[in-house]
């Protein structure tokens, strides 16, 4: 049974910036706006249709909210055997209320730049700024995200945090893609579709996201200079960000049970290619050939996998994580069939040096001094662009006429 524990501590850990974004809209102490008289009070279960949040004049609804967080837990939501979902039902629907309240934060940050971004536009040209925009974004998406998909094959998980820097909407459909090896964005559009959202919608966020940073940016820079202690200091504070697990990326042949009668047949079909590689046949090319794992069409290649990461079986782990690099293994055996692996690279556990991560660790540090620039700029359009979340509840009717202006947490 997938441990589904296990599975939040991935998602949540992959997405960690998200919930440490610079954007926290409780942090900026937005003034709560009273609610319409026909939204629903906090205690009463929205459903999709209905408004969770309004920034100015736009409204952000449950089912938006919804569809992206569920873009978060497709690749858990897709693993689960369908006997077990009314058993993980609960657990599901817990995650995903959290995540709904991480995104609707994100979303109502989005939004209000958006609006500050359209307030700069007038009126009278509003309608035509919308359609040329409409009409331009579908590119700038699609290749911004074909470049973050580039990006998440190629990176280590423990670069995943820089990527949500850059973009966590873009990280978070890349993620999916390589999880679930989707190949094509119709693909992606399909299964999206499944959980509540789509490209398109996609393509929307992303564009208010865009044009709202544009105009943010005019205001809120930092041009502090970035000093070798500052990187030292950083380094040592956040040493962890630097741990790399023990890891291995390998090429592996499979023969499944299912596609042979018997398993001796399995076994005669494996022992054959075995024999080929053994006189020096091109591992990527016969896995190409005859391989019948879910790595097949790449040569049977896996990336970076961590030491006891059981997405592959016990068998394979042992075996990957025991033989040395170049050697052929053995013929292992488990429930699926039988394998032969060869492991390209494998790294013992260790801290990445300080002079390897220097580069990185001053684009953190950039990135943490823009999003502190970002949130005052966040903060002083409270004055002029009314909030409303369904938390604030409708004691936000006081605050209408004379909201106070406040930096503290809520």
């Amino acid at each position: 049974m997938l441990n589904l524990r296990s599975s939040k501590r991935i998602v949540l850990a992959v997405l960690a910036s998200l919930a440490a974004a610079p954007f926290a809209l409780r942090a900026q102490g937005f003034p709560p706006v009273a609610p319409p008289s026909h939204e629903a009070p906090p205690s009463k279960v929205f459903t999709l249709a209905e408004t969770v949040a309004r920034v100015g004049y736009q409204h952000i609804f449950r089912g938006d909210v919804e569809g992206d967080a569920n873009i978060i837990l497709i690749p858990t939501l897709e693993r689960i055997p369908p006997e077990e979902r009314e058993a993980a039902e609960p657990q599901v629907k817990a995650q995903r209320e959290m995540l709904v309240q991480q995104v609707l934060r994100e979303t109502v940050q989005r939004k209000l730049m958006y609006e500050m971004f359209l307030r700069t536009i007038p009126p009278d040209k509003l309608a035509e700024a919308k359609a040329s925009i409409k009409e331009r974004v579908g590119e700038q998406f699609n290749q911004a995200l074909e470049e973050m998909v580039e990006k998440v094959k190629k990176v280590d998980k423990t670069e995943y945090k820089d990527l949500t820097r850059q973009s966590s909407q873009l990280f978070r459909l890349a993620y999916v893609m390589k999880e679930m090896e989707l190949t094509t964005f119709r693909e992606l559009d399909l299964l999206l579709r499944r959980y509540g959202t789509s490209l398109e919608k996609q393509q929307q966020a992303y564009a208010e996201d865009q044009l709202g940073r544009q105009e943010m940016y005019k205001e809120a820079r930092s041009t502090a200079e970035v000093t070798y202690d500052d990187m030292v200091t950083y380094y040592q504070d956040n040493l962890d960000d630097f741990r790399v697990a023990t890891r291995a990326r390998w090429e592996q042949i499979t023969v499944k049970f299912d596609h042979f009668p018997t398993k001796f047949a399995a076994g005669e079909q494996i022992a054959k290619l075995g024999n080929e590689l053994f006189y020096g046949a091109p591992f990527k090319q016969l896995a190409k050939r005859h391989s019948q794992g879910a790595k097949a069409d790449d040569g049977g290649y896996h990336d970076w996998t961590d030491w006891g990461d059981f997405k592959i079986s016990r068998e394979i782990n042992e075996a990957v994580f025991s033989i040395k690099p170049g050697e052929l293994s053995y013929i292992i055996e488990d429930t699926e069939g039988l394998h032969i692996v060869r492991v390209v690279e494998r790294q013992d556990a260790h801290v990445i040096p300080f002079a390897d991560a220097q580069v990185k660790i001053k684009e953190r540090i950039q990135g943490d001094r823009r999003s502190e620039a970002i949130n005052k700029y966040l903060a002083n359009l409270q004055d002029r662009i009314p909030v409303w979340t369904a938390e604030d509840g409708p004691e936000a009717q006081e605050q209408i006429a004379n909201p106070q202006r406040t930096n503290r947490v809520r």
